[in-house]
């Protein structure tokens, strides 16, 4: 009888020393985590050549012509940061101020021989803050799978692998403190805030989530404060992929016009010739009531309107326009130009 008894007692303790020795799904095992992940993590060194004028304006041509000094000279500067490998074809992503101006980049992986290869620049975006590059192919290559950034909770564990001060793959780990938070980094800040600790030479590394898919790229810090990491989301890394890899550059829409933001809200500063801004008669001193029918009151409201936007797409416009006597309201469509190619960012507000 008592022996039953201890065979009944034993016997429903089972199923949960079972359930004990697999954890539910989205458990964060960072030492199995890291083991599958950490060889599509690359660390990346780019060089850019800078070039710097010497000493004041007014004596460089004394100084060139009396003792072949020259008026500027050249240094290479380095700089330091992470990637992951996408695909089977050698394809990365980083940061695009981790090669910004670099005229060589090297790809450290992560593997028995810590293989080192030359890597092509295949594409870059300011506005997003994402390069592409592409090492040759092979079976060196470990490639990362993609989450959906969309779908991640706000204390979610998750862990980044960098190489913060060149310390080759270190491993952190954390929660996602927030998301869409706005820091001030460009018209499309919309980051995923993390604890876990990101520093210098983090750029461009993966944000992983609990089952080892990349939610974001870790891209900036506040400095200020501790636990204060900022990625970007792997959602808005995959809208601009194929661009980079086809043009090399985002193919943005363009309306043509500059605007300005006042205390009664969005209004057209100039209108650039022969653009469509021009071509659908947008004129200064319009006031933007709403665009596709969504109200707007600043610019980087309408920033994240033509988010999305291609050459060719039409936006609608609701405008105010004064005249001598009354105010009118009407409706203006834009077919979008083409954002220009410029080493350099576009005036604000031109959009």
């Amino acid at each position: 009888m008592r022996v039953t008894k201890w065979l009944h007692f034993s016997m429903a303790f089972l199923p949960v020393i079972a359930l004990a020795a697999s954890p539910p799904p989205g458990t964060l095992n960072i030492p199995e985590l890291v083991e599958r992940v950490d060889k599509g993590v690359v660390n990346i060194q780019a060089l850019a050549i800078i070039r710097e004028r010497i000493g004041n304006p007014l004596m460089e041509e004394f100084f060139f012509n009396h003792y072949g000094i020259p008026r500027e000279r050249i240094r290479k500067q380095p700089s330091l940061g992470s990637g992951f490998v996408i695909d089977g074809s050698g394809f990365i992503f980083t940061n695009h101020h981790v090669i910004a101006s670099a005229s060589e980049v090297e790809v450290f992986l992560n593997d028995e021989k810590k293989t080192k290869l030359r890597a092509k620049i295949i594409g870059s975006d300011r506005k997003t803050d994402l390069a592409l590059l592409q090492i040759p192919a092979g079976s060196h290559l470990s490639p990362l799978k993609f989450g959906d950034s969309d779908s991640v909770k706000v204390g979610e564990s998750v862990v980044a692998i960098g190489n913060p001060f060149g310390l080759s793959h270190t491993v952190t780990s954390g929660i996602i403190s927030a998301k869409n938070r706005v820091i001030g980094a460009g018209p499309y800040d919309n980051f995923l805030q993390t604890d876990a600790s990101i520093n210098p030479g983090n750029s461009g590394g993966p944000l992983f989530n609990a089952d080892g898919d990349v939610i974001g790229i870790n891209t900036a810090i506040n400095a200020a404060g501790q636990g204060l990491g900022f990625a970007i989301p792997i959602n808005q890394a995959k809208r601009v992929l194929a661009d980079l890899k086809k043009h090399g550059r985002v193919m943005r829409g363009w309306i043509g016009a500059l605007f300005t933001t006042l205390s009664r809200g969005i209004y057209v500063e100039g209108v650039v010739l022969k653009s469509g801004a021009q071509r659908a008669d947008l004129q200064s001193g319009d006031r933007v009531v709403s665009v596709e029918g969504k109200k707007i009151s600043d610019r980087t409201e309408l920033e994240k309107i033509l988010e999305d936007k291609k050459p060719g797409d039409k936006l609608t416009f609701m405008i105010e326009r004064e005249g001598t006597m009354i105010t009118r309201s009407r409706t203006v469509t834009v077919t979008l130009g083409e954002e220009p190619s410029l080493d350099r960012e576009l005036p604000p507000g031109l959009l």
